[in-house]
């Protein structure tokens, strides 16, 4: 950097025609002052200030530097600082490519490293940009913007960072140290759709459309605002713990029209919903509104009745006497109006009808009681009367046990007087 501040002062010497103010001092090689210098300008307002008054702005091509202020050159390669004339043209750029611009030469760029790494980053703090000049930025921070970012765009205004583009390779690409891509984020501007891919195929990975809806496997969801496309238990939602292991799946059979909610990939293992609208635990063919394999435990149950056996109790009702039953019973080996077991294996049991044919049952016995009990009732009274009778018996014959011994005795005085004469 010295050199070439050198060779300014010099080049400054040999071919300005203003008036010299700064004081210069040689000492062997090198040539120093404290003043401003100025090239183009004879009021310097810094250590080197730099002027041109151009009317109309140049800029740089493959052949061309444009409007350049400084051009730095070591074997073939360049670095140039420019900044553009005209009034209110507000452009200058850095450019690091090949010295030659006579030919073709312009157009290879050199890499341009802004805080490169010189080996030991632990210190390191990178590019702020937009901040205050007397702001630091955090150590480690490569870069620090205060304001948007426009990718693909020169005016970006929606948001921090605005990434202009069309298509799967005009967004977004994650790539490993391997080199191989791992996912895309990107937009369809035809259809509206922003896309999260594995690939550019929309239909692996997540797709938002204008709307709102978002789909998962489609890049198409109209069905809902969460569609996701896939069939079988691993083309579902499948929910890990933190060590590792697979709790549940969320899935459909889009060859049975079922859905599935599962402890692994069996739907008898889970809750299936079939096409018709039928709900099973442990099944995933329910018969049913509700089917269940296996057994239900709650506190409480409540079965909605269209009608109860109370039509037991009515006059009408024809009581079956319990030597009919009896003989039913003795034919058939289950009760009147109860289904038999071979019945119960074929056709299952729906628990509202055997809960009202249960109630039958139990006010039949009800009736039964009573019956038994007017007729103990009966029998008691009989009982009672008879009870009487035996006791007023009883003391009738006390009583004439009481004569009698009163006759014996007499007898026997009778004898005794009789044996004395």
């Amino acid at each position: 950097m010295k050199k070439s501040y050198r060779f300014i002062v010099l080049a400054f010497f040999v071919f300005s025609t203003s008036s010299i103010h700064a004081q210069f001092t040689t000492s062997g090689i090198n040539t120093t002052t404290l003043d401003n210098v100025g090239i183009g300008t004879e009021s310097p307002e810094s250590l080197l200030h730099l002027r041109k008054n151009q009317s109309l702005a140049s800029y740089p091509t493959q052949t061309s530097r444009g409007d350049s202020f400084q051009v730095f050159t070591n074997a073939n390669n360049s670095l140039e600082f420019g900044l553009a004339g005209g009034s209110n043209t507000r452009r200058s750029w850095i450019l690091s490519r090949h010295s030659d611009l006579s030919g073709a030469y312009g157009k290879y760029y050199n890499t341009l490293h802004l805080q490169p790494d010189t080996g030991d980053k632990s210190i390191y703090r990178g590019i702020a940009i937009g901040y205050n000049a007397n702001e630091h930025i955090s150590l480690g921070a490569h870069l620090a913007v205060n304001g948007s970012v426009g990718i693909g765009t020169t005016a970006p205004k929606y948001g921090k960072l605005q990434v202009y583009g069309n298509g799967s390779d005009q967004g977004i690409n994650l790539w490993t140290d391997t080199g191989a891509m791992t996912s895309r984020i990107w937009i369809d501007n035809e259809l509206g759709t922003f896309h999260l891919t594995k690939g550019g195929s929309p239909a692996n990975g997540i797709t938002i459309t204008e709307s709102g809806n978002i789909g998962i496997g489609t890049p198409n969801p109209q069905h809902g605002k969460l569609q996701i496309y896939g069939t079988g238990s691993d083309q579902g939602i499948n929910l890990w713990t933190n060590s590792g292991i697979l709790t549940s799946r969320i899935w459909i059979d889009n060859t049975l029209k079922t859905f599935h909610i599962t402890k692994g990939s069996s739907p008898d293992k889970g809750i299936t919903i079939a096409e018709t609208g039928h709900v099973g635990i442990g099944t995933s063919t329910p018969k049913n509104k509700l089917s269940v394999n296996g057994t239900i435990w709650a506190k409480k149950v409540k079965i909605r009745l269209t009608d109860a056996a109370d039509w037991v109790f009515e006059d009408n009702y024809k009581l079956r006497s319990l030597a009919e039953v009896q003989s039913f019973i003795d034919e058939n080996k289950h009760l009147p109006e109860i289904p038999s077991a071979s019945e119960f294996r074929a056709n299952d049991m729906e628990v509202s009808e055997m809960t009202n044919k249960l109630l039958q049952k139990i006010e039949e016995l009800t009736l039964y009681t009573i019956a038994q009990q007017e007729k103990l009732e009966q029998q008691n009274q009989v009982l009672a009367s008879q009870e009487e009778v035996l006791i007023d018996q009883n003391m009738a014959l006390i009583d004439q046990k009481n004569i009698n011994i009163k006759l014996e005795k007499r007898l026997r005085r009778l004898e005794a007087i009789l044996l004395n004469k």
